[in-house]
């Protein structure tokens, strides 16, 4: 099962970086995470960034969509299709209970059926967009419930450089520098 091929990942990473002088990877969580398998390995960090000619505010942004919200990702990917069922099932209801109108968004690439079955008047699935800034600056809030998966998370940061306000998992913000209730709320999932 999930412990078995959690093992053997383990054990091939104890080897695998072995031929290489230099290993980069993106967050200080995955640096000490691999010197902890080896601690023999050459490891640098390289955080993400973000292209602000892309991802950037507009000097006179119109209204936001009131009472949305909005989660992005490729939905082939197992942790953003976890998020979207946790905003569906757990988050939303949540949050309607305060704000009854709210609508949830989720864009993104290849939503499965069992997700688009999700979809309705509290939730719309349009699929792959166009351009991602588009949803980024008409959303109230981006909400980001991840609860597995590794490495800085892209969108987070687009959502930032966008002027979104973020709730997210610190797993959602692991190497990215926010901090709870200044540049983002932090929130378990």
């Amino acid at each position: 099962g999930v412990r078995v091929r959690y093992l053997a990942a383990r054990a091939y990473e104890s080897f695998m970086f072995n031929p290489f002088r230099r290993v980069v990877v993106l967050t200080d969580r995955d640096r000490e995470t691999l010197l902890r398998i080896n601690p023999y390995l050459s490891v640098e960090v390289i955080v993400n960034g973000v292209h602000l000619d892309l991802f950037s505010p507009p000097s006179s942004p119109p209204p936001r969509t009131p009472n949305t919200l909005l989660f992005t990702g490729n939905f082939e990917y197992e942790p953003n299709l976890d998020a979207a069922f946790l905003l569906i099932e757990e988050i939303l209801p949540l949050v309607k209970a305060r704000i009854p109108d709210t609508v949830l968004w989720l864009q993104g690439a290849n939503p499965p059926e069992e997700l688009l079955e999700m979809a309705g008047e509290d939730v719309v699935i349009p699929g792959k967009i166009p351009a991602m800034r588009v949803p980024l600056s008409e959303a109230v809030v981006f909400a980001c419930p991840l609860r597995m998966g590794a490495g800085i998370k892209n969108k987070v940061l687009e959502a930032m450089a966008m002027g979104c306000p973020v709730v997210a998992t610190p797993l959602s913000l692991d190497g990215i520098v926010a901090r709870d209730g200044e540049s983002a709320l932090v929130a378990d999932g």
